[in-house]
């Protein structure tokens, strides 16, 4: 948007903002200084005005601009050298210049914006304060919602609840914010302990906002009065972003109460269910847990001894070609890993045997093994499986005895038992 537009703000004053002087002033009276139109949306400058422009992470204000009884809407805001302009729908062909402008902010919108730019700032100090040294690497608004990448040490969860935890109590106490401009020369002095600034802004006034106590940022977004018109903050998500740099995502004000309420009713539904009561979840489901994994465990014994039972069912139908006893077959219970044990312990005992199995248990595998009579007469049964699987779309690997097949469907697993075994018996012949 920026880029199309600068060429009709030749001329234009700078916008006198207004945002900064009363950041709840949700209704204001202006002169439209230019009025023009590209591609069907139709664009505003003010002489002054109250709405707030896209920029450090938090999104523009919305609202409306009437004139002459005319409302349009207001769906974006940018600043473009310092001239705020106004993307408005619908478009009029009328000339606008020189009128009154009535500007209406969307309240809601603009209200819970400076709780989570205010949030971001508590939320930065506390991580800060539980980690000892972080810096501040990005951040962005979305409907009640705030994400927040920091560079910093590896954030666990006992950190995120100390960091909530603190965030809160500052919300609690109820501490004025406090917003002021200090010149480059005074900047200079208190340039420690400031957050949010990778660079020094280059304008002759530099933007402070102070939450008393706890933190000192250079800012020009819009903020709470005091932090306890905040509400709340509950964080939500917290992962890896990038080497080094950790993303947190919490949600704030209303947004962090209906989260809340909402994770609570969750608890106390399942407590009902359970016949517990809501504190003894944590206990139940720890034994819930404990139980789960002694059933998988007992599971798969069981289909180890169901496997090897097969197995040896297999074996024992041995088909016996030239000197060589061949063994085929399916075992829907078994993977590549346990087909691999009882293969090899078999024709490690049997210098004359040759196996080749297939599994469909997780990933469909093939497993097949040669003797060592038969890898003496130059048998390599890693090449016979890669070849074989190759045709069917699959691949292989392993050594001159024992070769493993993956990569194949569960009907293509019978087709390449049995054309590994055409390939042996061609081989004993």
């Amino acid at each position: 948007m920026k880029k199309t537009l600068i060429k009709n703000l030749e001329g234009v004053p700078q916008t006198k903002l207004l945002y900064f002087k009363d950041p709840y002033k949700f209704k204001f009276k202006a002169e439209i200084l230019k009025k023009w139109e590209v591609n069907g949306k139709m664009y505003i400058v003010l002489d002054k005005t109250y709405f707030y422009p896209e920029g450090g992470g938090q999104p523009s204000d919305k609202g409306y601009v009437s004139v002459e009884d005319k409302k349009y809407s207001v769906v974006d805001v940018q600043k473009i050298k310092g001239v705020i302009v106004h993307e408005c729908v619908p478009s009029t062909t009328k000339s606008l210049e020189g009128k009154e402008a009535l500007g209406e902010i969307d309240s809601k919108r603009r209200v819970s914006n400076m709780r989570c730019h205010t949030a971001s700032h508590i939320v930065m100090s506390a991580i800060e304060k539980v980690k000892g040294k972080a810096q501040y690497a990005g951040f962005g608004i979305e409907e009640g919602k705030v994400r927040l990448d920091v560079q910093t040490e590896k954030i666990t969860p006992e950190d995120l609840e100390e960091i909530e935890r603190r965030s809160n109590k500052v919300i609690y106490q109820a501490i004025p914010v406090k917003t002021y401009f200090v010149s480059r020369s005074e900047l200079e002095k208190i340039l420690t302990g400031l957050h949010w600034a990778k660079e020094i802004p280059l304008e002759e006034k530099v933007r402070i906002v102070e939450i008393e106590g706890f933190d000192k940022s250079i800012c020009s977004g819009t903020h709470c009065l005091n932090t306890i018109e905040i509400g709340m903050i509950k964080v939500i998500n917290k992962f890896r972003l990038q080497k080094g740099v950790e993303r947190i995502e919490f949600l704030v004000g209303e947004e962090a109460v209906n989260e809340t309420l909402d994770y609570m009713n969750k608890l106390s539904s399942l407590a009902r269910k359970l016949n517990i009561s809501a504190e003894e979840i944590p206990n139940v489901l720890m034994k819930l847990r404990n139980e789960k994994k002694r059933m998988e465990k007992e599971i798969e014994e069981m289909k180890q001894e169901l496997t090897e039972s097969k197995f040896r069912n297999l074996i024992s139908k041995k088909e016996l070609i030239g000197t060589v006893e061949v063994v085929t077959g399916l075992l829907r219970e078994a993977n590549a890993k346990t087909l691999g044990r009882l293969v090899k312990k078999e024709i490690e005992e049997n210098e004359n045997l040759f196996i080749a199995v297939g599994g469909l248990s997780g990933k469909p595998a093939l497993v097949a093994g040669g003797g060592s009579q038969l890898i003496k007469k130059g048998l390599n049964v890693s090449q016979v499986v890669s070849e074989v699987c190759q045709t069917l779309g699959g691949r292989g690997g392993g050594s001159k005895n024992i070769g493993f097949g993956g990569g194949l469907t569960s009907e293509n697993i019978a087709k390449a038992v049995e054309k590994v075994k055409e390939r042996i018996v061609s081989f004993i012949k």
